[in-house]
Parts: C-alpha cells; sequence; structure tokens
C-alpha cells in the first residue's frame, strides 16, 4: 500500500509541476524572448532606422516588419502572461504601462524607416530600452 502512495504522490508532482511549467514558466519564457527580440532587432538594424530612406526598399521593409512583429510580441507579453502582476511585483517583468510605452515608440520607429526624420531617435530608443529594462551589455 505504501508504494501506491508513493507512486500516487509522485504523480501528482508531477502533473502539478506541469501544470505550472504551462501555466507560468513558458509564458515568462516566452515574454522575456519578445524583450530580447527587441533588443536584437534594435541591434540589428540601427543603419535602416538611423537613415531613413536611405537604403534599398527591401531592406527598409524587412526592418519595420521585423519592428512591428515586435510590437505584436510585446502584447502577447503584456496579455499571455497569468498572473502578470506577481511577475511585475517580482521585478520578473515589466510593467504593462512600460510595454505600452515601448510599443508607442516601436510603432513611430517603424514608421519613419521609409522617409521619416531622425529628430527624436535618441529618446525613443532610450524609452524603448528603459521601459523594457534593455541595457547595454557594457554595464
Amino acid at each position: 500500500m505504501n508504494v501506491f502512495f508513493v507512486v500516487l504522490s509522485g504523480t501528482l508532482v508531477f502533473v502539478l509541476g506541469q501544470i505550472a511549467l504551462r501555466l507560468f514558466i513558458e509564458p515568462w519564457q516566452r515574454c522575456r524572448e519578445s524583450i530580447a527580440r527587441v533588443a536584437y532587432v534594435l541591434d540589428r538594424y540601427p543603419a535602416v532606422y538611423s537613415n531613413p530612406g536611405v537604403g534599398t526598399r527591401e531592406s527598409q521593409d524587412v526592418a519595420a516588419k521585423e519592428i512591428r512583429e515586435c510590437v505584436a510580441e510585446l502584447t502577447y507579453c503584456a496579455h499571455g502572461v497569468p498572473l502578470y502582476r506577481v511577475f511585475v511585483t517580482l521585478g520578473a517583468l515589466p510593467r504593462k504601462t512600460d510595454i505600452f510605452a515601448a510599443q508607442q515608440q516601436l510603432i513611430g520607429l517603424s514608421n519613419t524607416v521609409h522617409n521619416g526624420s531622425t529628430d527624436g531617435l535618441p529618446g525613443r530608443l532610450r524609452t524603448i530600452k528603459e521601459s523594457l529594462g534593455i541595457s547595454p551589455l557594457a554595464e
């Protein structure tokens, strides 16, 4: 009979662990990956968004599309993580208002890729990075 309870309790622990993994850990990881992707895109395309209208139309389209995809991924981040406030309180994720601020700046960045102005670009990039907690590697 003891063996039965050991097997049952082991199975229960495994099932509860899988539930926690699927409901909390995986969405949190996906959100962190979305934020990392924003950092990647910002580092990948500075020649395009810093010089609007200069590169090829194709490179501008690709950069604008990837920036917009980052905005969509951040929407998942803000809405797809159960108990989001707990993760914010723990410092594991940025606040939803910060995600929204970053999304606005990313949309603006995407809109300026083809023929916009670089006025305000440093402030736009600073807002994105500060809102999402993206810091330079040198720090």
